[in-house]
């Protein structure tokens, strides 16, 4: 066994977060590359939209396409933009209500590492890289603070 394989105590997770849509990726043990997580839904696509969305009739909090479409058909109050200088601008208005940034980018990265569970049930993530179009030293405190 070589030092890499003593220290594995968990997936090893990639998340390229942009304004339009996210990717998430993991070290596949097996091939030694990395595998980017197909969103389940109606269609398999990698690029998930970075939306979080509120159901209107349940309070229910929804990601991603789910989020995309049930905003078109009105069923729901939809954000996006919420990771853009969330420590500048703490709260996003939509719809007449306030939402804080930081809860919300919780919310998502919770989603978002929650697709692992189809791939590797139960196996705890080791180690998250997250990509942004800009980031600052103040992020990168806060994404450590957040990291499942």
């Amino acid at each position: 066994m070589t030092d890499m394989e003593d220290k594995k105590n968990g997936l090893i997770v990639g998340i390229d977060m942009k304004h339009d849509f996210s990717q998430i990726s993991y070290f596949n043990e097996k091939t030694k590359e990395p595998d980017s997580v197909c969103y389940i839904g109606d269609k398999m696509d990698y690029q998930i939209p970075t939306l979080v969305g509120v159901e209107y009739h349940s309070d229910r909090w929804i990601f991603g396409e789910e989020a995309r479409q049930l905003a078109a058909s009105g069923r729901c109050l939809v954000v996006d933009g919420f990771f853009e200088d969330p420590l500048g601008k703490p709260e996003i208005f939509v719809g007449g209500h306030r939402f804080d940034k930081v809860d919300l980018i919780e919310r998502y990265l919770g989603f978002m590492t929650g697709l692992l569970e189809h791939y590797h049930p139960g196996e705890p993530i080791e180690h998250v890289t997250i990509t942004m179009p800009s980031i600052s030293k103040d992020i990168v405190e806060l994404f450590k603070k957040l990291s499942p």
